[in-house]
């Protein structure tokens, strides 16, 4: 593990490359629980296909209000991304965690949180992470078309964006939005999310949670992170 001195992060963020093929995220998570990491500390790693970049967080809420800093993160995501690509690009989600280009999967959200709790009920660490395709994905050689549910973003007319400049972007939207989410609640983020979910205005979706499928409209998130569906017997909240 290194220092990154070229990344231009926000004064409270460390940045650590990862030398390795461990995923940044569970550098993050085996470095928290070992006490090696601690608040601000950023995790990344690049190569020529994607970028994995993981930040630990030390929250002061309750596991459950915690889960609400994936929707949150996921929203500084579509900020960051969206900053970098043209207009045209319709960037979406899926619930929970999926981040899609032009209706291609691209990406992933993650969270991570200690089983352990501090004094005040809290988890004595947080993880949020990202991996997003940058190009190429699925191997030299691979067309794109031929893995359908999956894309990049170069493959989505984005261009070369650079890992780092993802990275950074990422760091600034995602301390702008935990700001916002200390500051004013879950309420914003949620807003925001729901507005880019997937299924809220172009149809239904399916999910499938434990071998039964639900379908039907977006509505919303509830506190703890739950979709709600409006499905044809109801609305259904489907717990995360």
């Amino acid at each position: 593990m290194t220092s990154a001195p070229a990344l231009s992060l926000p004064p409270l963020l460390t940045a650590h490359a990862a030398v390795s093929a461990v995923p940044a995220e569970e550098v993050a998570r085996l470095g928290a629980e070992a006490g090696r990491y601690g608040a601000g500390d950023l995790i990344w790693q690049a190569d020529g296909e994607g970028v994995s970049v993981a930040l630990v967080l030390e929250p002061e809420v309750s596991p459950e209000i915690c889960r609400q800093m994936l929707f949150v993160a996921t929203v500084a995501t579509g900020d960051a991304i969206g900053a970098l690509i043209p207009p045209e690009v319709g960037l979406t989600w899926d619930w929970p965690s999926t981040l899609r280009a032009n209706d291609g999967i691209v990406g992933r959200i993650g969270l991570e949180m200690s089983e352990t709790l501090d004094a005040g009920g809290a988890p004595n660490w947080l993880v949020v992470s990202l991996k997003v395709a940058l190009r190429d994905i699925g191997g030299e050689g691979v067309e794109p078309g031929h893995t359908p549910e999956r894309t990049t973003l170069y493959d989505e007319g984005c261009g070369e964006i650079a890992a780092e400049e993802l990275v950074c972007a990422w760091a600034r939207h995602l301390l702008t939005w935990i700001d916002t989410w200390q500051q004013e609640g879950f309420a914003p983020g949620r807003e925001a999310w729901t507005f880019r979910a997937r299924g809220r205005t172009d149809g239904e979706i399916a999910i499938d949670r434990g071998g039964m499928i639900h379908r039907g409209r977006v509505l919303g998130l509830d506190d703890r992170g739950g979709l709600l569906l409006e499905t044809a017997s109801g609305m259904v909240l489907l717990e995360l």
